[in-house]
């Protein structure tokens, strides 16, 4: 009944969207009527990957050529992309109009382009439960990858809520004075400004641990870059003017500078998360495709997270009996974009299925009108 996935995908688990009326199933349900799935039947059909010619009275605004690929930032997404990057849309339109300028190889920018393209849908009987896998582009500036690195950074962090902590979290955050430097020289001149802090008496004596996480926004009316640095850490008690006296001599003369205490580690951990999730790209940096270019390819093989001193792990007690791993065995469904069309004709079974992948919910189990493969055979 079921077929094994194909063993050169590198897949990705997606996560639940929501509430039904909000969901990705919902906005397909309602194109289940037979006029409206056809018309958008036949517009998401005509073009399926990004190596195809665009697809007729699709305006081509711009291409880069390499190595005689042309990569068309212009594209249509498929319906596992649409569904992929449903709450990153703005992001993801202004990151394809910058693409062409945007310093990298041009494999990566078609990676970026089919990130998520062509999902699969698989299916474990025993839960009952459905899950979405695709290949990603692994882009850090790719606002639905960096999902994968603040679910890790976040698993870290909360670490800390399982022992006892000796000293309180801080969240503090630094800055520099606004200049009209490069923006690449702007960064590396924090990094190296915070490191300096953290070779001063103040810092080893009272900080045991932390992370630090770049922030840079654009001042349209200066012209200006202002990178600046957020971190939480496990201190002791520091005094706000003695860090901003020591801020002053590591970074040369900016004693802006700003530290709170957080009352529990999961504020502090939604704190980071914010703007880990958030990253560089902001409305500020997305004003303009020149923008988002010069950011993104001012931060290219520089560092955007910072780990400093011990840090937290999980304690582990002879008491405690070792979780065995159950081995769960996922089957090959059908493709998810299949799911999609199927969905829009109407078929019931297509349309529990997205809204069990939706919600992270049990679903019915795949019919011969879903196993679009087991047709094709018979």
């Amino acid at each position: 009944m079921f077929l094994k996935r194909p063993q050169s995908l590198r897949p990705e688990v997606a996560e639940p969207l929501g509430e039904p009326s909000g969901g990705f199933c919902a906005s397909i349900a309602r194109q289940a009527a037979p006029r409206i799935a056809k018309v958008r039947f036949e517009a998401t059909t005509k073009q399926t990957s990004i190596l195809d010619p665009p697809a007729k009275g699709v305006p081509v605004l711009t291409s880069v050529q390499d190595s005689g690929i042309t990569v068309d930032p212009q594209l249509r997404d498929t319906d596992s992309q649409i569904r992929r990057f449903l709450h990153h849309t703005t992001e993801r339109a202004k990151l394809k109009d910058a693409l062409p300028t945007i310093d990298t190889t041009t494999k990566g920018k078609i990676r970026f382009l089919e990130c998520g393209a062509r999902a699969q849908v698989e299916f474990e009987p025993t839960s009952a439960r459905y899950r979405i896998r695709s290949r990603t582009c692994g882009h850090r500036w790719c606002p639905a990858c960096r999902r994968a690195f603040v679910a890790d950074l976040r698993e870290k962090l909360e670490l800390a809520n399982h022992r006892q902590e000796k000293y309180a979290i801080k969240f503090i955050t630094l800055t520099i004075r606004s200049k009209s430097n490069p923006l690449r020289q702007q960064i590396d001149f924090l990094w190296k400004s915070f490191r300096r802090l953290r070779q001063t008496t103040l810092w080893k004596r009272r900080a045991k641990w932390g992370v630090a996480i770049l922030e840079v926004t654009y001042n349209s009316q200066q012209n200006q870059w202002h990178p600046h640095i957020h971190i939480i850490s496990e201190s002791g008690f520091i005094p706000q003017k003695a860090l901003s006296k020591t801020w002053e001599k590591a970074s040369g003369g900016s004693r802006v500078c700003d530290i709170r205490a957080v009352k529990n580690t999961s504020t502090a951990i939604n704190y980071v998360t914010k703007y880990a999730t958030k990253g560089t790209l902001n409305e500020s940096t997305l004003q303009s495709p020149e923008l988002t270019a010069e950011l993104l390819n001012s931060l290219k093989r520089m560092k955007t997270v910072l780990w400093f001193g011990k840090k937290p792990e999980q304690e582990e007690t002879e008491d405690e009996p070792q979780k065995e791993k159950i081995q769960v065995e996922w089957h090959h469904v059908c493709g998810f974009d299949h799911l999609c069309q199927e969905a829009r004709k109407g078929n019931q079974t297509a349309n529990d299925i997205l809204r069990a992948l939706d919600l992270g919910e049990r679903g019915p189990p795949p019919d011969d009108s879903i196993l679009y493969w087991t047709r094709i055979r018979k």
